[in-house]
This record gives C-alpha cells, structure tokens and sequence, in this order.
C-alpha cells in the first residue's frame, strides 16, 4: 500500500482546485475561481514537387497564454490589489491624456473629484510656473482604470493536499489582454474573465 501512495499514481499525490492558489505576483487573491493555462508551436508539413507527403514538419513561433476567473465582490479584484501586486512605486500609476480620464463613481478609491497631479516634465521646471502648466498640460498620472493597463507580473501557482503533498509552477511576464463581466438574475455571483499572454512558464513540479 504504501509504494501505491508514494508511487507515480499514487492517491495522495492528486490535487485539486480546493488545494491549488494563485498568487499575482506577491499577493495571494482569494477570489480566483477557475485558472487555465495553455501553450501553442506554430508547425506545418513542408511539401515538395514529386513527393504527396511532407518531409519535414518545420516549427515555428511559440505563444503563451491563458485565462482566469475572479469573483467580483462589488470591487474589481484585479485592480485593487495593484499595489499589492506591483512593489516597485513607480509603476503603480500610469500616465494618459486628460481626455482619457474615464469618470469614476464619487467616494469611491477611484475617485478623481480631487486636483490630479500635472506633470510638468518638458515644459517648465520652475515652481512658480507649475501653476499654469497645470491648466495646459495633456498629460494625467493616475491610477490603472483598466486592467490590460498594467504592466507584466508574474503569477504562481501553488497547491498542497490534505497529505501535505505540495505542486507548483510559475507563469511569467503575464500580460492582460481582455476582460469581461456578466451579471444576471440566474446566477448566484458575478465573476470577470480575463485572459493573458505570457512570456514563459516553468513545469508543474511536486516540491519538498
């Protein structure tokens, strides 16, 4: 019994969703519902005059990419974690045109009922003219108003059973690419898709 257990097909080896969290970059988000992940090669048959079969399958490009879903607890999961997400101060805000300034619910933490902040980069860099560039100025920094706004991070993935086996791998560069979410009166919670493309992953690995 024991070398089944301890086998490659052992039982406690297995995993599932109720055993497996995702981590977006240094923060665990306990809303994720579902995560998939896929890897693609360009391939194709290399034909020639006077053969019907190819002789050769060149490769081609590789791409990376996937899905999750997090529930929506009347907040956007994603976006409020983005400081906990991104450590590095600098790129938790983004730079756009004032124009692009997509109008928030009031008292929210989006908020921008409040003066933003100008930047005066490139036009004066004294004090006393901030004033004026402030009312000319097209460029806004504030925070992300949506997600394919963010820059890469990494996701991890990570489980333990209730044997104390344990698994994991890691998703890298990950890119938001699209989201989207449904509500209805038949179903019990929102959620919000989302899908990424990646840079690289590592394999599913047991770890010690």
């Amino acid at each position: 019994m024991s070398d089944l257990v301890n086998g490659k097909t052992g039982m406690s080896t297995v995993f599932s969703g109720a055993d497996v969290a995702v981590i977006f970059g240094e923060e665990y988000i306990g809303e994720c519902l579902s995560f998939t992940l896929g890897v693609n090669r360009e391939a194709g048959p290399l034909y020639v005059m006077g053969r019907k079969s190819p002789i050769a399958i060149p490769k081609g490009k590789r791409g990376i990419g996937g899905s999750f879903v997090l529930a929506q607890l009347g907040y956007d999961a994603l976006l409020e974690y983005v400081d906990s997400v991104i450590k590095d101060q600098t790129k938790r805000e983004i730079w756009i045109r004032k124009d692009e300034e997509v109008l928030q619910m009031q008292g929210s933490t989006y908020d921008r009922s409040k003066t933003p902040e100008i930047s005066s980069a490139g036009t004066q860099s004294t004090v006393a003219g901030s004033v004026n560039v402030a009312q000319t100025d097209l460029w806004v920094k504030t925070k992300p108003f949506y997600v394919d706004q963010l820059p890469p991070f990494n996701i991890t993935v990570i489980g333990v059973n209730e044997q104390g086996e344990k698994m994991g791998f890691k998703v890298y560069g990950v890119t938001i690419l699209n989201n989207g979410i449904g509500i209805s009166i038949d179903e019990l919670n929102m959620e919000q898709k989302y899908t990424f493309v990646a840079t690289s992953r590592s394999r599913m690995q047991k770890l010690i």
